[in-house]
């Protein structure tokens, strides 16, 4: 992505525009994940997929399900019914912020049951097809490679990975964002551009926005190489931190608290570009060390054998740009390593960081992720490398047929390379299995005498906690619990004890039914308050009556 194309009218490259590829590449992403994901499920009022489908998706519908439900206040992406009474935030259940607002101004029309999950999932993948298109358009100039280098976007596992586990994430059209307006720098008001993907980035999920930094970083360091005026640069750099503090101030990321985890538990692996972890058909997995499935990064068999292809174009001016823009790659992508080197299932070194870089870099406790730019310039690089002109060192595609028919066999080895990772995706969404879902009654509702606005749960499995949150909210309750990446601080006054310390303290809220999901705390509530403890199915409960 650091090359630009030569022009080469054997490669029918052209100065002129080609709009109708990018409708093209659109619809080329939108039927590919349409049909592997399956139409049914981008219907809004198909919850089925989001509730039982696995991963974190049902989290994050519940988190939007109690968002909607919220009153409005100064904290617009903050709700305390969730997670109550301290309350949460839309960010940190990752239930994708920009959606779960848009989509909260129209509750009143909506239905009970309304996922916008799926939506996302289609609208992401043509965003993905519109940007590589016009990406794979300024670095060919040709329709038919501005299609295969679509193509090779749209099929990058890691998509289709996060779209399986984690829909908020599907969003990579932002590094693709990013990457175009690095390639459209010279164009006048295109400093433009970095607020507006600052403001979708940081209302999205912020594990994109050292993504994007990464790719602003490598062009301020272009603009400076290239000796532009330094006015322009002090612009894009005032513009890129003004943009970031109003949105983190303006959206709440002041009143989120810091990651407890290690940094780098979820890292990647040296191996991660060429280790399927199942996703080829054709390589064997690699070993990897545990923990490490946030940093998949498979390239696929097909990019993976385009990249020594392109190596026969570089040419000896390469290596100062190589230079120049691979340290701080090489940086970055240990930042997705972490200062724990592994290779397979071998620690090669770990580097000692003082505790309070550690602490700073646990933020980013998933650091696996960041190296997903790295396909997409990769990618980028490899098909500016592919329409050079030929030198006499090299002939390779000196015939015009070549380039084109390398590309398509490249294209086919990939989806090949692919094809039981994509058949394993669709499955999952076309043969859900609801048999194990837990179905609780509400019927308790109506035995109790007295108001009931409030759900506690005590410790228990995270499905049955998942299944009570469900429960209350679709009795308009709030929930004591969430699955939160993060907590929030306590902007509402009041912080959360659990059920087990109310239990041993007598510290109960009015109008609040106590569930109790472990044996523990059912013998210890059974032996203190045996007027207040209901043996329900499927779980006993407290309601302190009279209080």
């Amino acid at each position: 992505m650091l090359l630009k194309p030569e022009k080469d009218k054997r490669f029918g490259n052209s100065d002129g525009k080609c709009s109708w590829i990018i409708p093209i590449c659109m619809l080329a992403g939108i039927l590919f994940i349409g049909t592997l994901f399956g139409w049914p499920n981008v219907n809004p009022l198909n919850t089925a997929w989001v509730r039982f489908g696995g991963g974190d998706n049902f989290q994050h519908y519940i988190g939007w399900r109690f968002f909607r439900e919220s009153d409005w206040t100064k904290h617009f992406l903050f709700f305390q019914n969730f997670n109550y009474p301290q309350g949460t935030s839309v960010i940190v259940t990752d239930s994708n912020p920009l959606f779960s607002v848009i989509f909260k101004l129209f509750r009143s029309v909506l239905p009970a049951e309304f996922q916008f999950n799926g939506l996302w999932i289609i609208g992401n993948y043509a965003l993905i097809g519109f940007f590589s298109a016009i990406i794979g358009w300024k670095l060919t100039r040709n329709p038919f490679q501005t299609f295969v280098f679509s193509m090779f976007t749209i099929l990058n596992p890691v998509i289709l990975q996060r779209a399986a586990i984690h829909d908020t994430l599907t969003a990579h059209w932002l590094i693709l964002y990013a990457i175009y307006i690095c390639l459209t720098d010279g164009k006048r008001f295109n400093w433009l551009h970095w607020p507006i993907l600052v403001f979708f980035t940081m209302m999205i999920h912020v594990y994109f926005l050292p993504m994007i930094g990464f790719i602003f970083v490598l062009n301020v360091i272009r603009m400076i190489s290239k000796r532009e005026p330094v006015r322009k640069i002090l612009l894009l750099l005032v513009v890129f931190l003004l943009s970031l503090a109003v949105m983190y101030y303006g959206a709440g990321y002041n009143y989120i608290l810091p990651e407890t985890a290690t940094y780098g538990e979820l890292s990647m692996n040296l191996n991660a570009f060429f280790n399927p972890d199942g996703a080829s058909t054709i390589l064997q997995d690699r070993e990897s060390y545990p923990l490490q499935y946030e940093g998949f990064n498979y390239l696929g068999l097909g990019f993976i054998l385009m990249i020594p292809l392109s190596l026969f174009r570089l040419r000896k001016t390469d290596i100062k740009a190589g230079l120049i823009f691979g340290i701080p790659s090489l940086l970055y992508w240990m930042l997705a390593l972490s200062h724990v080197i592994t290779f397979d299932k071998n620690v090669l070194l770990e580097i000692s960081l003082p505790d309070k870089i550690l602490g700073l870099l646990s933020v980013f406790r998933s650091s696996g992720r960041l190296a997903w730019p790295f396909y997409y310039i990769f990618l980028g690089s490899v098909f500016a490398l592919l329409n050079r002109k030929e030198n006499r060192n090299s002939r390779l595609f000196s015939r015009k047929w070549v380039l084109p028919g390398a590309l398509s066999l490249l294209l086919l080895v990939q989806i090949v390379d692919l094809s039981g990772f994509l058949r394993q995706f669709y499955s999952r969404f076309h043969e859900i299995d609801q048999s194990d879902q837990i179905i609780l009654n509400d019927d308790i509702f109506e035995s109790i005498q007295g108001p009931v606005r409030h759900v506690a749960v005590t410790d228990g499995p995270s499905q049955v906690i998942d299944a009570f949150s469900l429960f209350a909210v679709e009795n308009g309750c709030t929930f004591n619990r969430s699955a939160n990446a993060r907590n929030i601080r306590p902007i509402y006054g009041r912080t959360n004890e659990s059920v087990h310390d109310m239990i041993e303290n007598g510290t109960f809220d009015k109008e609040t039914i106590y569930f109790l999901l472990n044996e523990n705390d059912q013998m210890a509530a059974f032996e203190k308050y045996p007027e207040w403890y209901v043996a329900s199915d499927p779980y006993p409960y407290l309601y302190i009556d009279g209080m």
